[in-house]
């Protein structure tokens, strides 16, 4: 209609609901938000997320926000995006200054700006999976003077011990208690399912260490001692009866396997030297 002036687009409010979720994230104790403040700030994430920005500070914005997920890419459109701002002429995403005389050459225009746009992409992808296979190297590097065999079986008894601590938090709660200093937390299934996932992927694994022999033996007794917390719980553990019994056969077979020839070694120096004791022997044991 003639006459009439197009409102102005803006993400006024897309910022203000940005702002108001970073003020609620820098305001909250060490412990993490309280119960509200949580409700409130997924709220205010799931209104961000479901927000279309219409202005290019607003997609700004939004990917700042999503920077905190640690997005090496995200990282470097967000510093590309800030230089586009600060220096529009110098940006090398801008259109052509000469306004196009037809629908054709604001296609064209278009197409050679995403073709350029792709291309710095792909560029962009290349250096992030040199990173991920410097990533796998660094790890594998650091894999030979770390135990991780122990390690994961030390967190699958940590996993189950959360297991019970979410058994006994509820418990509480059904009971009228309030615990929002611990945050929120997963359901029994979910703690189950985890500590579940982390056995049947470590307790297969060869030892070869001490370490690890170790970790199977308190493995196993973690499963014991929390059969013992269960009766003060009145509730089961992760996984049913049966499958711990299976677990503990594996973990303390696995564990005497490992320390059988160590422990025949020994049998046979003390053999040795009860033979050099006796009078009239001729056997000489070899020194250490």
């Amino acid at each position: 209609m003639s006459g009439t002036t197009r409102p102005p687009r803006t993400d006024t409010f897309l910022l203000q609901l940005i702002a108001e979720r970073d003020q609620l994230h820098s305001d909250s104790p060490p412990m993490g938000p309280n119960e509200a403040d949580t409700k409130r700030i997924q709220a205010l994430t799931e209104q961000i997320d479901a927000t279309i920005p219409v202005t290019l500070n607003g997609a700004l914005a939004m990917l700042e926000f999503a920077e905190d997920d640690d997005d090496p890419l995200i990282t470097s459109v967000v510093a590309g995006l800030r230089g586009i701002i600060a220096r529009p002429n110098e940006s090398p995403y801008r259109l052509p200054s000469r306004p196009s005389t037809t629908p054709i050459e604001k296609l064209i225009a278009v197409e050679e700006r995403v073709r350029s746009m792709s291309v710095r992409i792909s560029d962009a992808a290349d250096d992030f999976k040199f990173w991920l296979e410097k990533q796998d190297q660094s790890v594998h590097e650091l894999a030979a003077d770390r135990d991780y065999n122990a390690a994961a079986l030390y967190k699958a008894i940590a996993a189950r011990a959360f297991h019970r601590f979410i058994n006994f938090r509820s418990t509480a709660e059904y009971h009228g208690a309030e615990l929002p200093e611990y945050g929120i937390a997963p359901t029994e299934g979910e703690a189950g399912e985890r500590y579940e996932r982390l056995v049947e992927e470590w307790i297969w694994e060869p030892v070869t260490t001490a370490a690890h022999a170790m970790a199977l033996v308190q493995f196993a007794n973690c499963i014991a001692a929390d059969k013992l917390m269960a009766r003060v719980g009145g509730e089961g553990g992760p996984v049913s009866e049966e499958t711990d019994a299976l677990h503990q056969l594996i973990a303390l077979s696995a564990a005497a396997s490992w320390m059988m020839p160590h422990a025949n070694r020994e049998g046979m120096t003390r053999l040795r030297q009860e033979e050099a004791e006796r009078p009239g022997s001729t056997t000489r044991l070899k020194p250490d």
